[in-house]
């Protein structure tokens, strides 16, 4: 066969390519409006999308990109998942617009209208009311900037969240005010109204509200100041509250932002608590949540490195849920081809491997979620699957008791495991591990079922430990129970149980051993995510 001259190869290519961009835009942002104003919403955000790549700096196009995606959003709410990586795709256009110009009323407004429908834990609800409520000073200082339709939109929306922050008061006051100004199509407000009850307004001034969101010759300097002497007090929390809001009034002072991400991060690397028990969407509020300033950050500098490297970081270790691997990949890729430091080059390239292997996994696991009956799916388990090492039994107090068991798949996050003792008589004896939110959450938000209904949490606070993922893993018991005293000689059951996110991949396996005068070995290989567990007794 003759070889296609390069010159030849690189024309196709160019031909192939100017197709594509000419397919990509062949609609016009009218007519792209048109699609989306008819309902035909998928249709509408594909072509804004494409308009946006060739248009990044168009506000009202990055506007309507926005709520269209939001859209489909809010029609994939079956799909949680999916809702939630477009929900954050949409906020991504409205940042872009709101970014460009905070005096927008439509950026404005639709922001605030995803942000008061996503879930609370997306950390938006603060930030959409402050939209909401931008709206309204807008109209109350150039009444012809803002329609009726979107006066009236404004009042219903930022009542829903006021509703949603738990401030009945506020919501009540805001629907009398939606009606009182604008009387013709205020029915929905009516009715809201009508099914509440008649609060004590005389501490409410939403008129203050609104004129709050811009106070002339805000000093971010003097809040900075304040935040740092809260910080030096242990005062975190309350200095956090004071520099957000500061970000919000001076997006474009640099300084803030370091201070926002020592003080998200140092939260965040808490891991779980018992605070979880009252609120199991805490961490993935952090995660929203630093994902949100990370964004703000780059937003407000986009030439900043250090600002670039901390989104892209952040993107490559938030959950899977919060959907910005791909941008944090970007990210990372455009600190590679600055003019950076090597400093943070070097991070940037470490960061880039573990982004792109957290990338590669994903097709694993959407083999093991989709292609069940392939023979692939049993390549995947088969690579997934790590070498066996033994525990070294010379280094241990006798007698004693080794589970040493594999778990061997792996999942967009760590699996919650845990492992148990029973008696002969099915009795619960002790809990030897189990994965940190399981083992605070409890009975809140119950993903090892065997676990809640064989042991009842019992004992678990001195063995709840950090997630561990795919590997073998080796756990100890000195034969004792909860009290702390030694039992008797008698057959025992150990108990494995691996519950996986969110792939749902589920197993539970047991293995019976006698405890005696001899050493004794039970090996059980079953199942496809605990395909090993060894358990060995060691007498004195």
């Amino acid at each position: 066969m003759k070889r296609v001259p390069l010159a030849v190869l690189l024309l196709v290519i160019l031909i192939v390519f100017s197709s594509v961009e000419a397919q990509e835009s062949k609609l016009s942002f009218e007519q792209a409006l048109t699609l989306f104003q008819s309902g035909q919403t998928a249709e509408a955000a594909d072509a804004l999308r494409a308009q946006a790549k060739t248009d990044p700096e168009n506000v009202e196009l990055l506007t309507y990109a926005g709520i269209s995606v939001g859209s489909l959003a809010g029609e994939a709410e079956q799909d949680y998942m999916a809702a939630g990586r477009l929900a954050m795709e949409s906020f991504g256009y409205l940042d872009r617009a709101v970014a460009l110009n905070d005096q927008h009323v439509k950026a404005r407004l639709y922001r605030g209208l995803v942000a008061v429908n996503v879930p609370p834990f997306m950390g938006r609800l603060d930030q959409g009311i402050t939209d909401l409520l931008t709206v309204l000073n807008i109209h109350k200082a150039h009444p012809d900037q803002v329609s009726d339709e979107d006066h009236l939109t404004a009042h219903s929306l930022l009542a829903i969240g006021y509703d949603k922050k738990g401030e009945r008061v506020k919501a009540f006051a805001v629907r009398q005010r939606g009606i009182k100004l604008c009387p013709e199509g205020s029915d929905e407000l009516k009715a809201a109204l009508a099914q509440s009850e008649v609060p004590d307004l005389s501490g409410v001034d939403i008129e203050s509200e609104i004129d709050s969101i811009h106070i002339q010759g805000f000093d971010a300097e003097a809040e900075i100041q304040k935040a740092k002497v809260l910080i030096e007090q242990g005062e975190k929390e309350k200095a956090l509250s004071i520099l957000k809001k500061a970000a919000e009034s001076a997006p474009k002072t640099e300084a803030i932002y370091p201070l926002i991400f020592d003080l998200v991060f140092e939260i965040v690397d808490t891991g779980y608590d018992e605070s979880i028990r009252g609120d199991t969407d805490t961490r993935s509020k952090q995660a929203f949540d630093v994902m949100n300033w990370s964004d703000k950050a780059v937003l407000a500098f986009p030439e900043n490195n250090q600002f670039r490297l901390i989104r892209g970081a952040m993107g490559i270790h938030m959950p899977f849920f919060v959907g910005k691997l791909d941008q944090a990949i970007e990210d990372l890729e455009q600190v590679v081809n600055s003019d950076a430091p090597d400093s943070l080059k070097a991070e940037a390239l470490y960061m880039l491997g573990l982004g792109y292997t957290r990338k590669a996994s994903s097709y694993w696991n959407d083999v093991a979620t989709e292609y069940e009956n392939e023979d692939a799916y049993q390549d995947v388990l088969e690579a997934m699957r790590p070498a066996i090492q033994k525990v070294d039994e010379t280094s241990l107090d006798k007698p004693v008791l080794i589970v040493d068991f594999i778990s061997a798949f792996q999942d967009q996050i760590a699996p919650q495991i845990a492992v148990w003792i029973e008696n002969s008589e099915g009795e619960f004896v002790k809990t030897l591990y189990v994965s940190g939110f399981s083992g605070h959450a409890r009975e809140i938000q119950v993903v090892l079922p065997q676990l809640a209904s064989q042991t009842g949490f019992k004992g678990v606070d001195g063995v709840t430990a950090a997630s561990i993922d795919a590997g073998e893993h080796v756990m100890t018991w000195d034969l004792t129970d909860l009290d702390g005293e030694r039992v008797k000689k008698e057959t025992y059951t150990v108990f494995v149980e691996v519950s996986h996110w969110p792939s749902m991949k589920y197993q539970v396996i047991s293995a019976e051993i006698q405890i005696g005068k001899k050493k004794t070995t039970v090996i059980k290989k079953e199942g496809d995510f605990l395909p090993y567990v060894e358990v060995t007794y060691i007498p004195k």
